[in-house]
């Protein structure tokens, strides 16, 4: 009987200490609650994905992120309000639409400022420090960025010069898209994505400027004909993460976390590069004329987008100028 209860007693012994030993892990797991307002099926989505992996690992399970993606947990234009207030940890920041609150988070939109991966590569290590500055003062630290692919015109009809803009009714996502087109003497209207499909089908809009990627996301070879690849923008995105909630960390898995980073960023910058070319064939093969637009046509945006440029350096003043000329 003493044997049995031995037994007994080491077993409920063993259990109890290896109960109290998860309770202690779980005690100590830290949850990040991570806002995103596009669809799993997204690169950028998938780039946090993989990123939340690495953290659950590398940290040995003690930092998780729980990731809400289709804005199902809160719309994309108020993720950056609310990672500062603390609503959430952490959130994918559409760096353009917030514009209004500073010049510098618009620059990478302003058309053929950066045309393609190298430029657009160039112009982020001259951008970030400004950008990391400025988020600071929003209480949130930027953790990694990842560009979107270039931009291109779609229209019904191939278009060779500016003047086939002219008059059109262009479906643009944001102020600047939007002065883009009062400049080339086109309409703007303000379309979600959600929305172009049905944009075009009511006759709302006749073109548009975005990538090969909302192309495919938006059935484009359904309502245009042509995909004019001019990569006129690489806008960014900006993982974020409320300051505070980073402060709280141990100093070890601060370090992880940064690592992880790192890598998400150089993972998400190839994913984008890919995306971009399985995009653009996935379009062709479903019958859209992708073309590369006419040196008339680059050479007439270009000045558009360089009358931009200065009307952004009027509003950024120095530290505007200064970054402009670097670019040179």
């Amino acid at each position: 009987m003493n044997r049995k209860f031995c037994k007994l007693a080491a077993t409920a012994g063993l259990a109890l200490t290896l109960g109290l030993a998860n309770f202690l892990a779980q005690a100590q797991q830290t949850r990040w609650i991570v806002a995103t307002g596009f669809a799993e099926s997204n690169f950028q989505v998938q780039t946090i994905r993989a990123f939340a992996d690495d953290l659950m690992k590398a940290s040995g399970g003690r930092l998780e992120l729980v990731v809400h993606s289709n804005a199902s947990l809160i719309r994309l234009p108020d993720i950056l309000r609310a990672v500062q207030t603390g609503q959430v940890h952490a959130g994918d920041v559409l760096l353009f639409l917030h514009g209004n609150l500073d010049p510098f988070f618009e620059l990478d939109t302003i058309p053929f400022v950066a045309v393609g991966y190298e430029e657009a590569r160039r112009l982020y290590q001259l951008q970030r420090p400004f950008l990391e500055r400025r988020l600071a003062e929003r209480g949130v630290r930027p953790l990694f960025y990842v560009p979107w692919p270039g931009q291109g015109v779609v229209s019904q009809n191939r278009i060779e010069s500016a003047a086939g803009l002219k008059g059109s009714k262009m479906r643009t996502a944001g102020a600047t898209t939007a002065r883009f087109a009062e400049l080339l003497g086109a309409r703007p209207t303000i379309v979600q994505t959600a929305e172009v499909s049905m944009a075009f089908a009511t006759n709302m809009v006749d073109s548009s400027i975005y990538s090969p990627t909302t192309a495919v996301d938006t059935r484009a070879w359904e309502y245009a004909k042509f995909f004019h690849n001019t990569r006129a923008m690489h806008s960014k995105d900006a993982f974020v993460v409320n300051q505070r909630a980073f402060d709280a960390l141990a100093d070890d898995l601060k370090k992880i976390v940064l690592d992880s980073a790192a890598k998400a960023e150089t993972r998400g910058w190839e994913i984008s590069q890919r995306r971009e070319k399985e995009a653009l064939e996935e379009i062709r093969n479903k019958g859209m004329q992708v073309v590369e637009p006419s040196e008339k046509l680059m050479g007439e945006l270009r000045v558009v987008g360089a009358k931009m440029l200065e009307e952004w350096v009027q509003k950024t003043a120095a530290e505007g100028k200064a970054l402009r000329d670097n670019l040179k």
